[in-house]
């Protein structure tokens, strides 16, 4: 869980993890306020009419004002709501102002102090607020709330042991105090002492279970150690105490959504909204629930009311950027960031989201430029580099994208996405003993992280060891039965192993999860035609085609099928096609050589194009050309009666140790045929 951030003093404050950029507001609802005099002389009633009756006012500063009428504000003041007179307050914001005139008057005003100090707190001015509160506590040394506020302004600074004995020594002065058990509970939680702040949440809610802050703040707490359900329950019995809080409602949706009970929190962002329809954080949270739905519409619906409320908060921006984008509607995204960056040039996260979007419409030189703006803004953050590296990848400029891994790394050495993207880079480089290297430490550092286990197991594939390929499919398997991308990459193992019949079945249940994933309907053929079924293999491979009819490796499947069933005015079609659409796939070259140079029907037979063929399929396979390429090979220089070139050839077929004793016997047949000066007919 990612800390939600509270600023604890000695007062009743509920923040949320942004600060959205608003403009002041007119009105005084959701204002913080602090009073003008002491409680004990606050007017607090039940209503605004002469009639209404009068209760004692028990507030902590400062308080957020609820609602307004007439000259008097609604608030909560830890027990009850109620209305107290408007020109008794000042709003915390102009505190520093309205005291400072207070304390020239009279520099003997404790409580003058005392609240210039929140206001100076409240705007981030630590230093001033800690002076204002020593001259508090020097007028009035027994007073536990100057020595509360100050705690506070400590922990704002982290400097953690003065705060704790400030609060030791305001619980001292105020020992049945539950609000500075609950203040300093919260400091020990900024220290991640949780004992020790339960400890104190325990004991305020004991001393006053009547007070809705107490379930309030310990609930943060056990969000904080993510005791989710105990979060919920305090949340839940601060509501019943308090039940018009929307802070609090807001609060128990995070503690559902960190849950991944969405429904539930959405259902709290909802009372949070109604209670509070101007606060931007509840649209902000409401809008990452939906988007945890995956129900991007609303997402958009509520950042677009957050960003209305907060116009200027680029964060927003950024936020609804990434609901657009998620829709696939770049545009609309690319236009959000750059309002975002515009709002904030330094906002390196903004630039990261647009880079992204680049990267998936495939204007990599923009993603790239994006990336590079937002490294130097944050040069010390590792996803940004992880990016940058991805985009290089796709560019196919592998040692860039290496680097980019390797500064990542350097950075944090326990991302293991680094690791992973330099691992599948590694691959692409054909590299794969560092790439499993990678995997494997990648694995290490997030053990949950299944990707890299299959992508491991597709590295063994490469290297022609289908047993830990399998191994690792069959863990992946274990975690994620549902997965049809495990069942389809385990069948290709199973056919490294020449075992057809259980590639199939692996085929079967991939499709049976997936029934529109291409790929595994071209694999099921190419296992089918493994077995001599080729009319069941084109019957595969016509439905892997018209799945994906941009399919290249479908093509290049059909078109051997085809060329089995002597239909070679198809076959030919179907290699021609298969390389415009893929001219990246070496194999189907390396079989339309093979077709080339041994159909048994001479009018499809051209030599000199399967030695051009077959050497086009060498080169693109480089370090993974097996002894498939080098017969190929070997057949079309024999077809054009160059058998000195096509012995040769087949020699280094003969030579790769990966050959079973079934095709080593093929091979060395053919081998005898050149020998013989004789060429190779694929019968």
């Amino acid at each position: 869980m990612v800390r939600r951030g509270f600023l604890f003093v000695a007062i009743l404050l509920v923040a949320f993890p942004v600060a959205y950029a608003t403009d002041p507001p007119a009105s005084w609802k959701r204002e913080r306020v602090v009073g003008k005099k002491p409680n004990s002389a606050i007017s607090f009633r039940d209503g605004t009419k002469d009639d209404a009756k009068s209760f004692a006012f028990r507030g902590v500063y400062p308080i957020k004002v609820r609602g307004e009428r007439d000259g008097w504000l609604r608030v909560f003041d830890g027990y009850r709501e109620g209305w107290v007179k408007q020109d008794e307050f000042v709003r915390l914001r102009d505190a520093p102002v309205y005291f400072t005139d207070r304390v020239k008057a009279d520099p003997d005003d404790a409580w003058a102090w005392l609240m210039r100090g929140y206001g100076w707190h409240d705007q981030d001015e630590y230093d001033k607020a800690i002076r204002d509160f020593n001259k508090a506590i020097r007028l009035n040394p027994k007073d536990a709330a100057a020595f509360g506020a100050r705690a506070g302004a400590r922990a704002a600074k982290q400097e953690y042991g003065k705060a704790i004995e400030d609060y030791d020594e305001a619980i001292r002065l105020d020992p049945k105090n539950a609000h500075l058990f609950s203040c300093r509970a919260s400091t020990w939680c900024d220290q991640q002492d949780y004992d020790k702040a339960i400890k104190d949440h325990d004991e305020a809610v004991r001393l006053d279970p009547k007070r809705a802050e107490a379930f309030h703040r310990r609930g943060f707490t056990w969000a904080d150690k993510d005791e989710y359900d105990k979060a919920i329950r305090d949340y839940t019995e601060a509501l019943r105490l308090d039940p018009n809080n929307a802070d609090v409602y807001h609060l128990r949706g995070d503690a559902w959504a960190d849950e991944r009970e969405y429904d539930k929190a959405i259902k709290d962002y909802d009372d949070a909204i109604r209670l509070d329809p101007g606060e931007v954080a509840a649209f902000d949270a409401r809008a990452r629930a939906w988007t945890a739905k995956k129900e991007y519409g609303k997402a958009v619906q509520d950042y677009t009311e957050a960003i209305r409320l907060a116009p200027k908060d680029a964060a927003l921006f950024v936020s609804r950027g990434c609901a657009w984008r998620d829709q696939k509607e770049y545009d609309k995204a690319v236009r959000d960031f750059t309002d975002a960056i515009r709002l904030d040039p330094k906002d390196a996260f903004a630039y990261h989201n647009r880079g992204f979007v680049w990267d998936v419409t495939k204007e990599y030189d923009k993603a790239i430029k994006d990336y590079t703006e937002a490294i130097r803004l944050d040069p010390k953050e590792p996803s940004l580099f992880v990016s940058r590296g991805c985009t290089w990848r796709e560019m196919k400029e592998y040692d860039k994208a290496i680097q980019d891994f390797d500064k990542a790394i350097r950075l944090d050495p326990k991302e293991a996405s680094a690791f992973t993207n330099r691992a599948e880079t590694w691959a692409a480089k054909k590299e794969y003993d560092k790439a499993i290297q990678d995997y494997t430490e990648a694995i290490r550092l997030d053990s949950s992280d299944i990707g890299s286990l299959v992508r491991r197991g597709n590295a063994w594939a490469a290297k022609k060891n289908p047993d830990k390929a399998i191994a690792d499919f069959d863990e992946a398997i274990r975690r994620n039965p549902k997965d049809a991308t495990v069942f389809a990459c385990r069948g290709y193992a199973w056919g490294l192993k020449k075992n057809p019949d259980k590639a199939i079945a692996d085929y079967d249940e991939a499709i049976r999860l997936d029934p529109s994933d291409a790929n595994s309907f071209s694999n099921r053929g190419w296992a089918k035609y493994e077995k001599k079924e080729y009319d069941k293999a084109i019957r595969d491979l016509d439905e892997a085609v018209r799945l994906d009819p941009n399919l290249g490796d479908g093509y290049g499947n059909r078109a051997s099928a085809r060329a089995k069933k002597k239909q070679y005015a198809e076959a030919v079609k179907d290699f021609e096609e298969a390389i415009r659409l893929a001219p990246e796939l070496d194999w189907v070259r390396r079989d339309y050589a093979l077709f080339r140079a041994a159909c048994p029907d001479a009018k499809y037979r051209d030599g000199k194009a399967a030695v051009a063929l077959a050497e086009k399929a060498i080169a693109l396979a480089g370090a993974d050309a097996d002894w498939e390429y080098f017969a190929a090979l070997a057949a079309a220089h024999a077809e054009v009666g160059a058998f000195d070139k096509a012995i040769e050839a087949q020699k280094k077929s003969l030579a790769d140790k990966s050959l079973d004793a079934e095709d080593r016997s093929r091979m060395t047949a053919r081998l005898k045929l050149y020998e013989q000066k004789k060429p190779y007919r694929d019968e």
